[in-house]
This record gives structure tokens, C-alpha cells and sequence, in this order.
């Protein structure tokens, strides 16, 4: 006569638990890799945001004067200004019916690296 069993020994819980454990670990090893992900494209974004605000407001100023691109403001930067902690400078051309405008970002990963992105356009101006 046969006994009818039914389950799992013990050796096969322990495999089971193992790899298991083994999964868990392997998740959480893997999400302090997305939240530097996350946190470097959050703060690629501001910069992105930063440099094209600037960039539309050259443009308005480029366009504020009777005659174009004559705002004083409408200029390189003297010094570089830091919002949302994205360091900016930018360039314009002095001279010439096309100016050509450059926006410079710096800023720090979430490596805690610095990276910088430069963002050009041009603007039409009377000669």
C-alpha cells in the first residue's frame, strides 16, 4: 500500500525561498539605478526649460524696440545667471541682419556629474 502525498519537501521550499530572495534583491539593486535615471532626465528637463525660456526672451527683446534689435538687453550675458539650479549664459551676435543667439546650460546629474547642453537659433535683424 502506497502513502498519498501531496506538497512540497522541505529541500524544494528552501530553492523556492532562495530564488525568491534572490528576485527581490535583484529588484531593489535595480531602483537606485531608475531613481538616478529619473532624477538626471527631471533636471535635464528644468535646463531644457531654462535655456528656451531665455531664448524667447531675447527674441521679445530682439523685437521691443522701434528699431529691431536695438534693446539694450538684447546682448551677450555679462555673468552667468543660475535659476533652478541651472547655470546659464548666453551669446548674441552684435552685428549683422542675422544674428545668431546661443544659450548655454550647465547643471549637475543625478551622478552628481556636470553636464552642459547649448541650444542656437538665429534671429533676422535690419541690416
Amino acid at each position: 500500500m502506497s502513502a498519498n502525498r501531496s506538497g512540497f519537501t522541505l529541500v524544494e521550499m528552501l530553492v523556492a525561498v532562495t530564488i525568491l530572495g534572490t528576485g527581490i534583491l535583484a529588484l531593489a539593486a535595480g531602483s537606485g539605478g531608475v531613481t538616478r535615471a529619473l532624477t538626471g532626465s527631471r533636471i535635464s528637463t528644468i535646463a531644457a526649460q531654462r535655456a528656451s525660456e531665455q531664448m524667447d526672451l531675447l527674441r521679445v527683446r530682439s523685437r521691443a524696440t522701434l528699431i529691431q534689435c536695438a534693446h539694450p538687453e538684447f546682448a551677450s550675458s555679462a555673468a552667468t545667471v543660475v535659476r533652478q539650479n541651472v547655470a546659464l549664459s548666453w551669446t548674441v551676435t552684435p552685428t549683422g541682419k542675422i544674428r545668431t543667439v546661443t544659450v548655454t546650460a550647465t547643471y549637475r546629474t543625478g551622478r552628481n556629474q556636470v553636464r552642459t547642453e547649448t541650444f542656437s537659433s538665429q534671429i533676422t535683424c535690419p541690416a
